[in-house]
């Protein structure tokens, strides 16, 4: 089953500061770090934890590469979004309450992230559901973060 946040979580740095956003891939993120350390800790107990998706095996794309990580907490792509989201109205979401106590405002944008051939880069999902191709601003805190797991109902 694929577990997507309702909310946008967290406003997370891609990168610490701009200006080399663009040469940092996916793999050297801040935001992937985030995602698979902080947050999975956060937001799973260690029995949750082993229910969650072996990242060899769950999550197997037409884009998928050996040379992109498969992360147990990862960004929609744009396929994925397409697949799982269809409807550009269930796309929109609204920030957590403390997401939104970080820094206050009325529309989520949030990231996604684009295959190219050289490795993952960041989309966004603009508040009223669109897809945006991948931006240059790449960094900007404004984003938002909705992660994405796989969880096994069989493991135990």
């Amino acid at each position: 089953v694929l577990l997507l946040s309702r909310f946008v979580l967290e406003n997370v740095w891609y990168v610490k500061s701009f200006g080399y956003e663009r040469s940092v891939r996916w793999e050297d993120s801040l935001l992937r770090v985030w995602m698979n350390t902080e947050f999975l800790s956060s937001a799973f107990t260690e029995d949750e934890s082993i229910m969650l998706g072996n990242p060899e095996n769950d999550r197997k794309t037409e884009t998928q590469t050996d040379n992109i990580p498969r992360d147990r907490a990862f960004l929609l792509t744009v396929s994925e979004l397409e697949q799982y989201l269809p409807d550009e109205k269930d796309r929109c979401c609204q920030f957590s309450l403390y997401a939104d106590s970080c820094l206050p405002r009325r529309n989520a944008y949030w990231f996604i992230s684009v295959s190219k051939e050289d490795g993952l880069y960041l989309g966004e999902v603009d508040p009223l559901g669109r897809i945006l191709q991948p931006t240059l601003r790449r960094g900007d805190s404004q984003d938002g973060v909705r992660p994405a797991v796989w969880v096994s109902l069989n493991k135990k």
